[in-house]
């Protein structure tokens, strides 16, 4: 990994943030808290990072912003479009369950958040969940009700107004309730349009290593099916807290932590074609984030493992 020499207005040290790609050079910050042990400070910054440039900006975007939060989570769903859903507003709080979307499609100076206006019932409150975009829908997994880890599936398609969302009831086998898990898009191969999840911490406080693929099929039903693992090969280190992403069919999973405190969590790379597992040693983090931009991985902020209550600034690629 190497060290990425920013310029620029960089954001604040920060963990339980989200970034998240919206062009090739392009890739948005929005929260996280900020500060170190005890004194941590919510925010609801906006920042935009150009790959090409290597500079940070802060937007002073238009239109109604979300809150200042940390665990939610966020994903593209156009060109210079995303969306955020819940997470923590300190002080055992939580976000509301209103699903904003930024645009940028007008240029950073005139990005512009939208309170989505949606009808019925929603996910509700939940943090340490994820939300992934398979065209037309989004989907919310897992996370934190505030009382307890939930492994609920929802979808919302954005090409069909009212916008509503719809709870999925799948047959058969289905991850346990989890949070702090990782959830990624697969675009090719065996595993094409497929959200594959890995990991979290399950309500048993268990730091898990399962990999589960959700698929829907062309009769609209959706069904969960556990990724198959090679008897020979040795199953990753449970985790959450971690980030994933895709590179082809190459799921990575990148940091998180363990329950034992200041265990080495390498990246982690799952083979969806031949089902095998393959590890790498990597820079310890977590409650990061990371995107990928051509075949380079980015990851910035979080907490390091040596000192777990101070997060960081920095950002590397490999």
């Amino acid at each position: 990994m190497e060290k990425l020499e920013v310029i620029g207005t960089s954001p604040l040290p920060r963990f339980g943030h989200t970034i998240t790609s919206i062009a090739k050079t392009k890739a948005i910050l929005f929260g996280g808290a900020t500060g170190d042990t005890g004194k941590y400070a919510i925010t609801g910054d906006t920042y935009c990072f150009d790959i090409n440039t290597k500079i940070w900006k802060k937007l002073n975007t238009l239109g109604q912003s979300p809150s200042p939060r940390a665990a939610h989570a966020a994903v593209a769903v156009e060109a210079n479009q995303m969306v955020i859903y819940g997470g923590a507003t300190g002080g055992g709080s939580l976000a509301t369950d209103d699903l904003f979307l930024l645009d940028v499609r007008n240029g950073e100076d005139n990005a512009s958040w939208t309170l989505v206006p949606v009808i019925g019932t929603t996910p509700g409150r939940r943090y340490g969940h994820t939300i992934t975009y398979c065209k037309p829908f989004l989907i919310v997994f897992g996370g934190n009700t505030g009382s307890e880890p939930v492994n609920d599936v929802w979808v919302l398609n954005v090409e069909k107004a009212p916008f509503s969302w719809a709870k999925v009831e799948s047959k058969g086998d289905v991850p346990v309730q989890r949070v702090y898990h990782s959830a990624s898009l697969c675009q090719t191969g065996n595993a094409q349009n497929m959200i594959v999840i890995f990991g979290g911490r399950s309500h048993l406080q268990e730091a898990m290593n399962d990999t589960w693929g959700l698929r829907r099929h062309r009769d609209g039903r959706w069904d969960w099916v556990r990724a198959p693992l090679k008897p020979e090969k040795e199953a990753p280190i449970g985790r959450y807290q971690h980030t994933s992403a895709f590179l082809g069919t190459l799921l990575l999973i990148v940091g998180g932590r363990t329950n034992n405190v200041g265990e080495t969590v390498g990246l982690d790379i799952y083979d969806t074609e031949t089902s095998e597992w393959y590890k790498y040693p990597t820079i310890q983090r977590f409650r990061h984030s990371c995107w990928l931009s051509d075949a380079n991985i980015y990851i910035y902020g979080g907490l390091l493992h040596e000192s777990p209550n101070v997060p960081t600034c920095l950002l590397y690629t490999s």
